[in-house]
């Protein structure tokens, strides 16, 4: 739902009143509404607040103006495929090192609280694999390519690279922050390379062809 220009995520759930939240770092506005509320009213009760809203995120965005290096602890933001998750940090020394989606939290739960980042970075690749996986089985046909070998890696400026000669590409871990129609963009991207190397206007045509808004894509990755 988008009013004012403001895009809006809503959930309906088993509840029984509606909830409004603002979340940090984006500003993202989420609503709560109980099953079987209209669009229309949930939409009036965003007007209603609106006020509230804005000045929710002109201070949240205010607040998180400077890139801050993760600290890797309960409370902090993180994203996954869009969505904001706050980070919930367990350390038990007796238990396995794991991490899991729970409604809005990560929680991770390491041995030593020095391991959260490699506990995390493990469950983002896994997250990042299952669909990676997902969207190059559902392209290689479509596109007539097939893959032969696929790795994942931080990489800093790039979201993907492949390599025609051998038919691998490798994916940029951080991928698993943006929404998953943007990593089926990269996937595409990616297997087209597969067909035209350089990025000619050959290869343009084709991510045109199968992915007629990959510019808005790509300006919402950057």
């Amino acid at each position: 739902m988008v009013i004012n220009n403001v895009e809006i995520a809503v959930q309906r759930k088993n509840i029984k009143s509606i909830h409004l939240s603002v979340y940090p770092p984006l500003g993202t506005v989420k609503i709560s509404a109980p099953i079987g509320t209209s669009e229309s009213y949930i939409k009036n009760f965003a007007l209603s607040k609106w006020t509230w809203i804005t000045e929710k995120r002109t201070e949240i965005l205010e607040s998180y103006k400077e890139v801050k290096e993760k600290e890797y602890v309960s409370g902090e933001c993180h994203l996954l495929f869009g969505t904001e998750y706050r980070l919930f940090v367990e350390v038990n020394p007796e238990e396995a090192q794991t991490a899991i989606i729970d409604g809005d939290y990560i929680k991770v739960s390491v041995k030593n609280k020095n391991n959260v980042k490699s506990v995390l970075d493990d469950f983002y690749k896994e997250q990042l694999k299952e669909r990676i996986e997902r969207f190059v089985s559902k392209w290689e046909p479509i596109l007539k390519v097939h893959c032969e070998g696929i790795k994942y890696r931080t990489m800093k400026t790039r979201w993907g690279s492949c390599i025609p000669a051998k038919k691998t590409i490798t994916f940029n871990i951080n991928l698993a922050q943006k929404d998953i129609e943007c990593v089926e963009y990269v996937v595409v991207h990616e297997l087209v390379h597969l067909i035209e190397p350089n990025h000619s206007t050959h290869f343009y045509k084709i991510l045109e062809n199968n992915i007629p808004n990959w510019k808005q894509l790509r300006e919402r990755m950057n």
